[in-house]
């Protein structure tokens, strides 16, 4: 959440989801915000655990970042 009269950011909530019943994820998050650059930045990793169409079992693994400007 930015706040422009302060210029300031306070992460209140982080969470990783997943999307359906045939779904698991096995893995970590980090968030933050670094005030220098003004930009809000993270990633997610892990093991992605499914069923696919075809009722086989799929695993994979996954590592993903952002970095975002707030300013």
């Amino acid at each position: 959440m930015g706040d422009k009269a302060k210029n300031s950011v306070q992460i209140i909530k982080e969470d990783m989801q997943k999307a359906g019943q045939a779904i698991e994820v096995n893995g970590s998050h980090t968030v933050g915000y670094d005030s220098a650059s003004g930009r809000l930045y993270g990633s997610c990793g892990g093991s992605l655990v499914y069923w696919d169409e075809h009722k086989a079992y799929q695993s994979e693994d996954f590592h993903k970042g952002y970095n975002i400007p707030l300013k």
